[in-house]
Formats: C-alpha cells, sequence, structure tokens
C-alpha cells in the first residue's frame, strides 16, 4: 500500500509539480510491504564491518555481489560505496532491537538475507519471479519456501526515505526471525509505522516520534468515527487485511493509521502506562499464548475503555516538533531549489528568505489521503518551528558546494535535523535529511 503525498509548488504564474512517495505497507500472509518507553533511546554497540565475501553471480540478480555485515546477508548489483552505509544502517538497527527486546529472543540464527536492487522495474521483476506482486510499494519483507528476505529498491531516493522501509521492513524480518510468527497484524503494522519514524543517530533509536500527516488523519478518522473498533481491528487476520489493501487504497491507509495510533497509544499514553505491557505481551506470544487472551490479561478486558482512551488521546496529540520541523524544511527546500536554479541569490536572514519568497508569491499545496492544505508565502508558520513550546526561525547554512542551495538546521531540537543536498545518480539535486 502507497500514500503519495503531492506537493504543488506555485511561482507566480509559472506552475511545477512534484510528487513525493512514502511507502507504509503491503502485505499479505507471508508478505509484509513497506512500515518501550515514551521519548527513549536505546543504545547498541555499532560496527562499519560491510564486507565484500563473494564475487558470486547470482542467478536471480545477474552480476550482483555479497556483501556480508555483522547480521545481514545483503545481494546487491550496486557500487560498494552505496552498499556500505545501509550495510551499517542495518546492523545498527538491528542491534538496536535486539536490545530493545532483550529476553523475548534466543541465540542469533545467522545473517538474515536483504536483497537491494537500483530500480524499481528490478525489484519488481525479481519478486514476480518468486510469485510475489511488488508494485506500489519500496521495499518488503518476504518469507516464502522459496524466498526468505528483505527485498528493497533505492533508486535516487533521499537516504533518510531508504532508511525507513529498512526499518520498517526490517521490524518484520526481525520479528518473524526471532520474535514469533504469531504476532496479530494490526500489532505488528503498528510497531513496524513506530520503529519507521524512529530516527537512528550513532548509537541510538530515538523512539516516540510521529508522522504529522499520519496524526492528522488519526483525528480525523475519530471525529468522524471513520474507524474500527478495537474489537474488530485485533481479530482482523492477515487475509483480511490483505483483502483490504488490495480493494480500497483509501481503508488501507486509515487501517495502518489506526495502527500506528493504538500501538503508539500503549507506550506513551498515561506517562507509560501501558508500555511495559507490550514487551510482556510480545513474551507471551513467544511462548505461545493466544494472542486475544493474551492481550486482555495484560491491558484489561474491558476493550471499550481502552478504546474510549484511546480516542481521547489520539485526538489530544499535539504536533512532534522534530517531525513538524522536518517538513516545513521540506516545503522551503522547494523554494529554495527553484531560487537556485534560477540563479537568484539567497540570503542567510529567514527574514529575508521570506521577504524573498513573498516576492514572488511563492506557495506550496500538499495532498495526503485527499486532503489538501496550502502553505503560502505569507504563512509565518512556514520560517519556524517549535523550540520549547517558543518559535524559532530556523538557520540558514551554506552548503558544502557553491552550485548547490543552502541547507536549513532546526537548532536545538533533539534528535536535531538539518536539511541538506545530495546529487543522485542522475545529477539532479535532492533534499535531504540528516541528524545528530
Amino acid at each position: 500500500m502507497i500514500i503519495r503525498r503531492v506537493l504543488r509548488f506555485v511561482v507566480a504564474a509559472s506552475v511545477t509539480c512534484l510528487t513525493l512517495g512514502l511507502i507504509l505497507g503491503l502485505t499479505s500472509q507471508w508478505i509484509f510491504a513497506a512500515l518501550n518507553d515514551p521519548q527513549s533511546t536505546t543504545q547498541a554497540s555499532v560496527h562499519n564491518s560491510t564486507q565484500l565475501v563473494s564475487d558470486h553471480v547470482l542467478k536471480t540478480q545477474p552480476g550482483a555481489k555479497w556483501y556480508r555485515t555483522d547480521h545481514y546477508l545483503i545481494h546487491a548489483k550496486l557500487p560498494k560505496k552505496r552498499v556500505l552505509p545501509i550495510g551499517k544502517h542495518l546492523d545498527q538497527m538491528f542491534e538496536i532491537y535486539e536490545a530493545r527486546f532483550q529476553g523475548l529472543i534466543g541465540e542469533e540464527q545467522g545473517p538474515m538475507q536483504v536483497y537491494l536492487f537500483d530500480r524499481e522495474h528490478q525489484y519488481i521483476n525479481f519478486l514476480a519471479k518468486h510469485g510475489v506482486k511488488a508494485n506500489n510499494s519500496g521495499g518488503m519483507f518476504v518469507y516464502r519456501e522459496n524466498l526468505k528476505c528483505l527485498a528493497v529498491w533505492i533508486g535516487d531516493k533521499p537516504r533518510r526515505e531508504i532508511f525507513a522501509v529498512l526499518q520498517h521492513e526490517g521490524f518484520h524480518q526481525f520479528v518473524w526471525n526471532y520474535i514469533g510468527k504469531d504476532l496479530p497484524v494490526w500489532m505488528n503494522e503498528g510497531l513496524a509505522q513506530y520503529f519507521e519514524d524512529a530516527v537512528i543517530t550513532g548509537k541510538k533509536m530515538n523512539t516516540g516520534l510521529t508522522d504529522v500527516n499520519r496524526a492528522k488523519l488519526v483525528k480525523r478518522m475519530i471525529r468522524e468515527r471513520d474507524y474500527l473498533s478495537f474489537p474488530d481491528i485485533m481479530n482482523l487476520d492477515h487475509d483480511q487485511w490483505s483483502n483490504i489493501l488490495g480493494d480500497d487504497a483509501e481503508r488501507a491507509s486509515k487501517l495502518y493509521a489506526q495502527a500506528w495510533s493504538m500501538v503508539y497509544f500503549l507506550i506513551h499514553s498515561n506517562d507509560g502506562k501501558y508500555a511495559a505491557g507490550v514487551n510482556s505481551y510480545l513474551t507471551k506470544l513467544n511462548n505461545g499464548e493466544d494472542p486475544g487472551w493474551a492481550f486482555k490479561r495484560i491491558f484489561g478486558f474491558d476493550l471499550r475503555r481502552m478504546e474510549r482512551d484511546w480516542t481521547r488521546f489520539a485526538f489530544a496529540m499535539e504536533n512532534d516538533p522534530v517531525n513538524e520541523a522536518v517538513e516545513r524544511m521540506r516545503y522551503l527546500s522547494v523554494a529554495l531549489k527553484h531560487f537556485k536554479e534560477q540563479n537568484i541569490k539567497v540570503p542567510r536572514d529567514m527574514n529575508k528568505v521570506r521577504n524573498l519568497m513573498q516576492r514572488y508569491s511563492i506557495e506550496v499545496t500538499w495532498t495526503v489521503d485527499g486532503e489538501a492544505e496550502t502553505i503560502t508565502s505569507d504563512d509565518s508558520r512556514l520560517y519556524s518551528f517549535n523550540r520549547r513550546g517558543r518559535d524559532t526561525d530556523f538557520v540558514l547554512l551554506e552548503s558544502s558546494r557553491n552550485d548547490m542551495p543552502l541547507r536549513i538546521l532546526a537548532q536545538g531540537l533533539s534528535p536535531e535535523p538539518t536539511l541538506i543536498w545530495r546529487e543522485n545518480n542522475s545529477g539532479q539535486l535532492i533534499a535531504d535529511i540528516e541528524y545528530r
């Protein structure tokens, strides 16, 4: 299942359209496709040991090589410099999951397999040969008799987007191999999105971050009473979930959003009241207990009351300052790129940038789940972010190259995001987000 976020960029009378794809998930019985304490960080040791271990030409991906990391075997027909950061991120992710779910897993079973593809058609064709339909997905975890792997196509995507898909699908792969195969689909997908939104900085995974648009969708669902009851969503099996994905894209989007919101509620509501229960629940599933019975034993039998508590919690959620800042950075980046392409000098002062954008009457419209919202250059929200409850101007920084637009820093947030610029394989400039 794919959600497309459409950004429409207007400069005076000229119009440029930019479409960004954000993969949240696609699942069937044996396929999961891309998405414990509040605001926590989990630490793990990190190694950068991605090594080329064989020049063996794979029958399934001609010309590909194998790269061995501490915990993965990566199959890729890509330059080593493109594989190395992905291998490092995978190992960081694995060791963080291992630390977070300590006590649930036994000895490591050997390296898990990852297939990396440069282009979407390569990814789709490879999985189609194994009977897996991969259209409109950015990555998926597959567990079939003839194929057991995490498959991802990376193309010219920003690195942050690639990492989010790896964290989502990598969680599915980790759960299947180390925690158990009976995790209810709502919990599996909810946790996968929860970790998809997390940011790894060094040895830490910063969790508790929220996707601004997903949270907004949940509020709309609650306002319109357009969500599944807790018993109904908890009783959905993989086939029923898959049928919804295949038949109704809008309903699928809402299904994923609700699953994420329910998991977020369990981890973060009432100062972490239910957070310890999440690991206890996974432990009981790992021991073979029935999912429905185990949930009621840990969280209580009154699901209707819990559902009411969830609606109040989700509807009152405030925007996450980090991801809210990132959203605004992305909108600003469209204008900065336009100015660079038009050889218009941009001052390193947000007030002057605002005046420049107003002079050119710039506006950016984005559409998610059929809901459109427009920010114009007159909107003061565009130029600042929320730091400790106060509006704070973004900081503009020079890029490492003169032919690239300015970088944007949200100084003082944790993790601290910076919008940077990269040149993709086609020589085009793309905006990306780095954290520290």
